[in-house]
């Protein structure tokens, strides 16, 4: 039976969080849409500079509780991060990664990738249209 070693778990933290930085820049396309007011644009961008909880909680964030049909759960995102991980000698799957110790920092990693990737992509926006 494959364990999951070291390596394994590094590369597990380098997939949830490329994972967490695609999905979490793809969420931050919907805040802005082609009728958005400068001072919208002003509020996001001074708001995510500051640390603005009134700002940040109307962000898209990282939700693995799989209450919509198609929305991530930690085996969702576990078995996208085995995909990953495997290769032609070894096989990881979700069941190994959920059941490892490392479970938490493995969904930790996608959570804070794609909160700050949602935070740069907003700011980018808001930075680029403020310009």
């Amino acid at each position: 039976m494959t364990r999951i070693t070291d390596s394994h778990y590094e590369a597990a933290l380098a997939a949830a969080i490329d994972i967490g930085k695609d999905e979490g820049t793809s969420a931050a396309s919907w805040v802005f849409d082609g009728n958005t007011d400068r001072h919208v644009y002003a509020w996001y961008l001074s708001g995510i500079e500051d640390g603005d909880p009134e700002v940040l909680d109307t962000l898209p964030s990282a939700d693995l509780s799989g209450q919509w049909a198609d929305g991530r759960t930690p085996h969702t995102l576990l078995a996208d991060v085995a995909s990953e991980i495997s290769d032609d000698d070894t096989t990881i799957t979700a069941e190994m990664l959920l059941g490892d110790v490392t479970t938490p920092a493995i969904l930790d990693a996608y959570e804070t990738a794609f909160n700050d990737a949602v935070c740069d992509a907003v700011a980018a926006t808001a930075r680029k249209m403020l310009a």
